[in-house]
């Protein structure tokens, strides 16, 4: 996903090297806080940087609410909605993935290793 971004990149300077010709690099090197101003401006950096701290924030949810909801459905709910921040639109993995993870680590917790995860909501049914 990054790599026809730094190609593109990669050109967009290029051209403007060959347009100043000779003073290209002292161009270049002149422009850099102009580049790092105008990189704001790009709608995928922001949306990266969105998604970083979306996802820093929904784990610091999951860390506050853990005991409340459970490991089960706590967990659950943080990958289903890391994958939509994350852009992945396969109902098939937004929703099989997360059940599966919660469904393996659940039983190699309690099954094999005989600890106790926090059944929160779910305390009945777990």
């Amino acid at each position: 996903m990054l790599a026809p971004l730094g190609r593109q990149r990669t050109r967009e300077l290029v051209a403007r090297d060959a347009s100043v010709g000779g003073g290209g690099r002292r161009h270049l090197r002149g422009s850099a806080e102009h580049d790092r101003s105008s990189r704001w401006l790009d709608s995928d950096y922001r949306r990266r940087v969105f998604s970083g701290v979306a996802v820093l924030l929904l784990a610091i949810l999951l860390v506050v609410f853990f005991q409340t909801l459970g490991y089960a459905l706590g967990f659950l709910l943080f990958m289903v909605a890391t994958l939509l921040i994350l852009r992945v639109r396969s109902p098939l993995v937004v929703v099989g993935v997360p059940l599966a993870t919660v469904i393996v680590v659940h039983f190699m917790f309690v099954g094999w290793f005989g600890l106790p995860l926090p059944a929160g909501l779910l305390r009945g049914i777990l």
